[in-house]
């Protein structure tokens, strides 16, 4: 069973998308695991809580990628790689592809240096598709902070920040367009899952 991953900024719908998506995939008869990053896992979580919302701390670029490498190596050894052994068709908000645009592109410290850690550490486990959701970041922003009226750490770096985000998502894609599939996000639930389910189906 293929390992699926959902991409874009905060706001682009991703949580929304994948459990339209498992739904439908469970009907077919596939034996779904939805999971997230950062996150997953004990550890995972409580590096999420750490990163994201402990805003006490003060987080160096370079410990930012390295935490989200920690939660995602623990990630990969206890659900990731043993929910492929079963069998299990995976759907996972955030991998590799966060890190990449989040901290080697918006934060500077560069491509080849987080997917060259990011590869040792999943032991070259990278997805079969992943699933860009696409929109504008000024829409990204409205969705995931205007109308919450709640940032986490990477979201309070304003719409600059989701602009480059953004623009480091469609540089991925330009990067390795057979497995990063970008779907515009903007348009009606029904449509956007439409194009989803094309994408996946495409591999199944």
């Amino acid at each position: 069973m293929p390992l699926i991953t959902f991409e874009g900024a905060d706001g682009s719908g991703k949580t929304t998308h994948m459990e339209l998506l498992a739904a439908e995939l469970e009907r077919q008869g596939h034996s779904v695991l939805l999971t997230r990053e950062p996150g997953g896992t004990r550890l995972g979580n409580d590096i999420r809580q750490m990163v994201l919302w402990n805003t006490e701390l003060e987080i160096s670029p370079m410990a930012e990628m390295l935490l989200m490498a920690a939660a995602r190596a623990q990630h990969v050894s206890e659900v990731l790689k043993p929910g492929l052994l079963a069998g299990r068709l995976i759907l996972c908000d955030r991998y590799i592809d966060a890190s990449l645009v989040y901290q080697g592109i918006a934060l500077g410290l560069g491509l080849e240096l987080v997917a060259s850690i990011n590869d040792k550490i999943v032991g070259g486990l990278w997805p079969d598709v992943t699933v860009l959701l696409d929109v504008a970041p000024e829409e990204a922003f409205a969705r995931s902070i205007t109308e919450r009226q709640q940032a986490d750490r990477i979201e309070s770096r304003g719409l600059a920040y989701y602009a480059q985000v953004c623009s480091g998502y469609r540089l991925l894609a330009q990067k390795w367009p057979e497995r990063i599939r970008i779907v515009d996000a903007s348009r009606p639930i029904d449509v956007v899952q439409r194009d989803i389910l094309a994408v996946v189906n495409s591999i199944l």
